[in-house]
């Protein structure tokens, strides 16, 4: 009642919170200043969201003192303290309409995390929820200030953040998609790229994400399973985070993304299972040519106003992602062999296409998968290739012609 006063908010009970927050964090003990703070929490996150921007980054300001103070301690193991006293951060972010307010969030955030890293702990996860939201933010400022806070911490406190290290990778995508600057699209596709897919990889982004033996034999490579679910919702996010920046309008932040993306799998691809192949190629891989089967002659054609942009995309990046499939599923066929017909398949999609032009890719497509499988198919394989060779003849066959001259040359009833 004292914040909705006219003609001006009064701050009175908010500075009587304040106070008897910063002595009940010092004499309560962890568990018992968690139930406090879930009664006040509510509260500050209610005055940051506050019509009076004076009202608002008050109580930001107070809030980030008591973070501050708060951090100073490090975390209890098995609690969730730190991620609980932040979540106001979080709430308010995402409900402020006011630009400078939202700002001043994120610069509070930016000062914990240069001064309480080492302590934040759960508290990395609310933080990186107020990252994502800067990415989609229609401030540029916003989303450039969010953006310089996740690359600070990707490189300096990269160590800090295992246990929210799915987020970070979900944050980043965010910001590989972003439509407000081209720069940062690159710049976080570089670290989904680079940093982030080199950690995996390594086995040094968090304990459940790490390799396992093939097999219990000494010598056995590590590997990543689809069984494992450390290893699918650590990959999962920085590959379709590269998948989705693909489909982007702008063509050298797709082109990027498509770099990366193969580059990718194609270092790191010798390392996963056939069954995560499986997951990679339907969850990953296939969804990025699914505009394709939407065009004329496609499976899925419906007449829609982006056709042109999607046959536009389909003869520039979509060929070259093609192409490029292509090779790394080669270079790691004994991993991917059981997935030949689906490949075969996506070619076809291209092939039985109404556009020369699409059509000629996909041709130009099997040509490649032909040359580079010859020195990796064995006589099965071939069996595959050459029946589904004869598919697509017959499939794309001029059917209505032959009909229409059958038609034409046939008497009619009255000779």
């Amino acid at each position: 009642e004292e914040l909705d006063m006219k003609p001006v908010a009064r701050v009175f009970c908010i500075q009587k919170i304040i106070e008897i927050s910063y002595y009940n964090m010092e004499a309560r003990t962890r568990i018992q200043w968690t139930k406090i703070w879930e009664i006040f929490s509510p509260f500050f996150a209610a005055a940051i969201c506050h019509s009076s921007s004076n009202v608002a980054m008050y109580c930001i300001d107070s809030l980030r003192q008591l973070a501050s103070k708060f951090l100073e301690k490090d975390e209890l193991s098995n609690y969730a303290f730190q991620k609980t006293f932040l979540k106001p951060f979080e709430v308010g972010f995402s409900r402020a309409k006011n630009v400078a307010v939202r700002e001043l969030v994120l610069s509070c955030i930016s000062q914990l995390v240069l001064s309480r890293a080492e302590n934040i702990k759960s508290g990395w996860k609310p933080l990186f929820v107020v990252l994502s939201l800067a990415a989609e933010d229609r401030s540029e400022a916003i989303m450039n200030f969010g953006f310089q806070i996740v690359d600070t911490v990707l490189r300096k406190y990269f160590s800090k953040i295992d246990e929210v290290f799915v987020d970070a990778v979900s944050g980043v995508g965010s910001y590989a998609r972003n439509q407000l600057s081209s720069a940062v699209c690159l710049a976080a596709i570089d670290h989904l790229a680079v940093r982030s897919a080199v950690l995996l990889a390594e086995g040094n982004a968090f304990e459940a994400a790490k390799p396992m033996p093939e097999s219990d034999s000494e010598d056995a490579k590590l590997v990543f399973k689809d069984d494992v679910d450390g290893h699918v919702s650590a990959w999962f996010p920085l590959l379709t985070g590269l998948a989705n920046a693909i489909a982007d309008t702008r063509e050298n932040v797709r082109t990027a993304a498509a770099d990366g993306l193969f580059s990718v799998l194609g270092s790191h691809g010798g390392m996963f299972s056939t069954g995560m192949w499986r997951l990679i190629f339907s969850g990953v891989l296939t969804p990025i040519f699914d505009d394709v089967e939407h065009l004329p002659g496609g499976e899925r054609h419906e007449v829609v106003d982006s056709n042109r942009e999607d046959t536009e995309w389909a003869s520039s990046t979509g060929a070259q992602s093609l192409r490029k499939m292509i090779e790394v599923s080669i270079k790691h066929f004994d991993s991917v062999r059981p997935l030949l017909p689906e490949i075969l398949q996506l070619i076809r999609s291209w092939i039985v296409q109404e556009s020369e032009h699409i059509a000629r890719d996909g041709m130009a497509a099997m040509d490649h998968l032909v040359q580079l499988g010859s020195v990796a198919f064995a006589s099965s394989d071939w069996d595959i290739v050459i029946a589904s060779i004869v598919a697509l003849v017959k499939d794309t066959l001029p059917v209505e012609i032959t009909q229409k001259q059958n038609l034409m040359q046939s008497p009619s009833p009255d000779d």
